[in-house]
């Protein structure tokens, strides 16, 4: 199940134009933007937020957008423009995730809750302005 959520996730996102995607952290970044998943944690019997015995899990994922080289001005334009808010956007990263809240059945829902950070990462011999973003879905 997880696996196919991390891939759901990839494929949700690449119908932001331009984006690549990875269901795995990366060693090197050979093109931006690149938008990479990771597994966060999981809570064990939730009923989407209150504790239960049914069986239903609460996957967190966290969603590294890596949208460029920090020194660009086009790089924090193009931020903005990911994580549009109100998926107006095509370029929007959390209407892209939440177009379909299933991910093709993967998942019975998910919430993209929002970005927890923006700064610089180091990634090979580059820097690059990255949002962090957190998502939480459900599944059985």
């Amino acid at each position: 199940m997880i696996h196919e959520i991390a891939a759901g996730l990839c494929t949700a996102m690449q119908s932001v134009p331009g984006l690549r995607t990875s269901p795995h952290p990366v060693e090197s970044v050979a093109s931006t933007p690149l938008a990479t998943v990771q597994l966060a944690g999981i809570d064990y019997h939730s009923s989407l937020g209150a504790s239960s015995t049914s069986g239903l899990a609460a996957i967190r994922w966290t969603v590294d957008v890596i949208v460029g080289r920090v020194a660009l001005r086009s790089t924090a334009e193009l931020l903005e423009s990911l994580v549009d808010p109100t998926g107006t956007s095509t370029t929007s990263v959390v209407a892209a995730l939440e177009a379909d809240k299933t991910l093709g059945g993967e998942c019975s829902t998910l919430i993209v809750q929002g970005v927890s950070g923006v700064g610089t990462s180091t990634v090979g011999d580059d820097s690059y302005l990255v949002a962090r973003m957190e998502v939480l879905t459900y599944g059985e």
